[in-house]
């Protein structure tokens, strides 16, 4: 941890794989954006796992991420407990998933995200993004631009209060949706 890092600054954190598919190389730009716009301080936890051969982007990214100022850049993946503790520590959710892989597919890490009533940021177009646009609770950007994911991570900061208290009432709504039951029903739904 930086000693410039105030407990009080909100913890602006990605999750997962570090892969270009999940928009991981937009987030260095989208951070300095961010930070050029907004008057409230963050700071960044970002786990990240580097698998064995990552992308050119995602090596540049990480370069550019441990040079940055309040950051943390964690490249292993976590123990459960170390897991938990970081899904707590992060306040906004910053998931740059891009539209061709994310259009309908799934995110654990929005989910437990969404689950724990968490601010999240992502891509417009994205089953996620749906989500966001039904119930509220986080904020949209391009996908695969830099300028509006940070424009989107700014925003998320100026306007967190309304923004968490929006995904607390999701989080609500989120797990009478999301559970077992729902899913075996909507498996069953329409078999005679």
């Amino acid at each position: 941890w930086s000693s410039d890092v105030c407990s009080s600054d909100l913890v602006i954190g990605y999750m997962g794989d570090a892969r270009t598919n999940k928009g991981f190389h937009y987030i260095p730009e989208a951070i300095e954006v961010a930070r050029e716009i907004t008057k409230t301080g963050f700071h960044c936890e970002i786990q990240a796992n580097i698998r064995n051969h990552p992308e050119w982007q995602v090596r540049q990214a990480v370069r550019l991420l441990q040079e940055m100022p309040y950051t943390s850049l964690y490249h292993e993946a976590l123990n459960s407990d170390e897991y938990k503790a970081l899904m707590k520590r992060i306040d906004i959710f910053v998931l740059p998933y891009t539209l061709e892989h994310y259009h309908s597919q799934t995110s654990g890490v929005f989910s437990e995200a969404r689950a724990l009533g968490k601010v999240t940021v992502v891509s417009r177009g994205t089953w996620m993004a749906r989500e966001v646009q039904e119930q509220g609770g986080g904020l949209l950007a391009i996908p695969e631009d830099s300028k509006s994911l940070g424009d989107a991570i700014a925003a998320s900061v100026e306007n967190y209060d309304p923004l968490r208290t929006r995904a607390l009432e999701c989080a609500t709504n989120w797990g009478k949706y999301h559970n077992c039951k729902s899913f075996i029903n909507e498996l069953i739904a329409g078999i005679p």
